[in-house]
């Protein structure tokens, strides 16, 4: 779910954002929330199928996690 959905809608966010940057312009938030709806009315639609088990260790990867980000707590 993560990749299919948040990652997806996230990462349009960002660019959005960042191309709005650059162009010097504002963002357009209700032309984003409105095309974002739509977007996840058609996901909601889809039969994809999800993991229903954990891969990995958790503490294993909280580690990995934690090493990786310490620095900026």
């Amino acid at each position: 779910m993560f990749r299919s959905y948040h990652l997806v809608r996230w990462q349009r966010f960002f660019d959005e954002l960042e191309i709005a940057l650059i162009k010097n312009e504002n963002w357009d938030r209700s032309r984003f929330y409105s095309e974002s709806c739509e977007w996840e009315k058609n996901w909601c639609r889809q039969h994809e199928q999800f993991q229903t088990q954990p891969k990995g260790d958790p503490v294993t990867e909280a580690a990995r996690i934690w090493l990786k980000y310490k620095a900026y707590f």
